[in-house]
């Protein structure tokens, strides 16, 4: 019982840190096509 409620634990954990991880990826991304956006937008004037 206790090794199947640690296993759950370490799997929850595992999947809040992959989580966090694919959110930051996507953020950084996001970022960054908007700064090349921004970048287009301002030489295109």
């Amino acid at each position: 019982m206790v090794l199947n409620l640690d296993k759950l634990w370490f799997q929850s954990i595992c999947n809040l840190l992959s989580l966090n991880y694919v959110v930051g990826r996507i953020m950084v991304l996001a970022t960054k096509a908007s700064l090349i956006q921004r970048g287009f937008f301002v030489s295109a004037l």
